[in-house]
């Protein structure tokens, strides 16, 4: 009897990486054209075969595929454009519903790259201009002042994390208690 695999994918911005994780794998036949990906192996007298229509073309010369006794992970190359994110894994994709899995441990959105490479490329920019400013060296060589007076601990994990509250913080927290027990004294006698 042939099956199709239940398989795990994710994607970056030049490759699909897919996975199948099944006991036993034995006799694998993993095929590639521009369009599909043919599967085929057996697993406990079982044997798994299908070809898939990729959604979008791939570049087949540089399409791997690495076999261990538990699983097959393959990786396709995109074609085109480095850019190019993939919604699906196959084209027909409501027909895989239960054989196609999207691997959420690894998988990323388009725009996260992107948004770790903006507001890395916003701080250096920052720190470039705070350099160019008259002054501004002495502020970001003086940033470790700053963090010791504001009570930023450098302190590696697993050192004593005793804290040290600064009297004008218990103080403020001792006003905001009086204001708000007095709030509630003239809300209960409005009521």
């Amino acid at each position: 009897m042939q099956r199709i695999p239940k398989i795990k994918w994710y994607q970056d911005y030049e490759n699909v990486f897919i996975s199948i994780d099944h006991r036993n794998i034995e006799n694998e036949e993993i095929n590639f054209t521009p369009n599909t990906l043919s599967i085929k192996f057996n697993s406990d007298s079982i044997e798994y075969n299908h070809t898939y229509e990729l959604l979008e073309k791939i570049n087949i010369d540089n399409c791997i595929f690495d076999k261990t006794d538990r699983s097959i992970d393959i990786t396709l190359n995109k074609e085109g454009d480095e850019n190019n994110h993939w919604n699906f894994l196959v084209k027909n994709n409501k027909n895989y519903k239960n054989f196609i899995f999207i691997d959420w441990s690894n998988w990323k959105d388009e725009d996260d790259d992107e948004i770790n490479d903006e507001s890395t490329a916003s701080i250096n920019n920052s720190i470039e201009q705070l350099q160019q400013m008259p002054g501004g060296m002495d502020i970001l060589n003086n940033l470790g002042k700053f963090k010791e007076n504001i009570g930023v601990d450098d302190k590696e994990e697993g050192e004593d994390d005793d804290e040290v509250v600064p009297d004008n913080i218990i103080e403020s927290d001792e006003n905001n208690n009086e204001t708000n027990n007095s709030q509630d004294e003239v809300e209960s006698i409005n009521i």
